[in-house]
C-alpha cells in the first residue's frame, strides 16, 4: 500500500421500502442518517463524508475500520428509533482507497467501495430477511449476521437507547445516556438489557480492541 492510500471501511446503504414511506418520511430518514454520521465523527477522527447515493441510497466512509460493527448498528438503531417502518439495508466493504480529497463519495470506485456495493446487493437480494451484509473477513461477517438478527427485533424505544449506548463514550455510560434520553438510569438499563446490549458489548469489545 502506497503512502497515497489508506485502509477504510465503506458503508453503502439503501432505505427499506422507501416507496411506502413516502417523500416526507424519506427526507426524515436522510436527515436522521446525517445526524448519525455526525455523532460518529468522534469515533472516526473526522467527517464520514455522508453522501446521498443513487436516489434512496446513502454512503459513508469509516476511517477507523475497527469501529465498523458499532457504526453499522448505530445507523440502523438511529433510523429505527423513529418507528418500525424505518429501516435500512447496509453493505460493508473494507479495503484500500486513495486519499479522500473529494467530499462526494459517488466519485470513488476503489476496492472498499466496490466491495461495499456488492455486499449491499447481497443483503437486498437474499431470500432471508437480511438487512446487513459484508464481503471479506469471515469473523466480521459472522458477527454482523448475529447483530443483524439481534437488532431486527429492537423496538423504537430500544433502538433509541441502543443508539445512545453505541455513540456515547464508555465512561459513566448509563448515567450519560439516561440524561440524554431524559430517563432514569434504571429505565435505560432495563431497555438496553432487553435489547441484548451486554452481549453486544462483548462482541464490540472483541472487534475493536483485538487489533490494538
Amino acid at each position: 500500500m502506497s503512502e497515497n492510500t489508506q485502509i477504510v471501511t465503506v458503508l453503502t446503504g439503501d432505505l427499506v421500502n422507501s416507496t411506502a414511506l413516502g417523500a416526507e418520511k424519506v427526507e426524515m430518514a436522510f436527515e436522521r442518517l446525517q445526524e448519525v454520521a455526525k455523532d460518529l465523527e468522534a469515533w472516526h477522527g473526522g467527517s464520514l463524508l455522508f453522501t446521498r447515493h443513487r436516489g434512496d441510497g446513502w454512503q459513508v466512509v469509516l476511517r477507523e475500520p475497527k469501529y465498523a460493527l458499532r457504526s453499522v448498528l448505530a445507523f440502523r438503531a438511529g433510523l429505527r428509533s423513529y418507528g418500525p417502518e424505518f429501516d435500512t439495508y447496509i453493505g460493508v466493504g473494507t479495503g484500500p482507497t486513495s486519499i479522500l480529497e473529494s467530499t462526494n463519495l459517488n466519485e470513488y470506485t476503489d476496492k472498499a467501495f466496490e466491495l461495499s456495493g456488492a455486499a449491499l446487493e447481497t443483503a437486498k437480494n437474499t431470500v432471508m430477511e437480511m438487512k446487513l451484509a459484508s464481503w471479506g473477513n469471515r469473523e466480521f461477517c459472522s458477527m454482523l449476521s448475529f447483530a443483524d438478527y439481534m437488532s431486527a427485533s429492537w423496538t423504537a424505544t430500544q433502538s433509541a437507547t441502543m443508539y445512545q449506548m453505541l455513540v456515547t463514550s464508555n465512561g459513566a455510560k448509563f448515567t450519560k445516556v439516561a440524561k440524554k434520553l431524559g430517563k432514569s438510569r434504571q429505565a435505560v438499563t432495563k431497555s438496553s438489557d432487553g435489547a441484548g446490549y451486554p452481549y453486544l458489548f462483548s462482541a464490540l469489545h472483541f472487534q475493536e480492541y483485538q487489533n490494538d
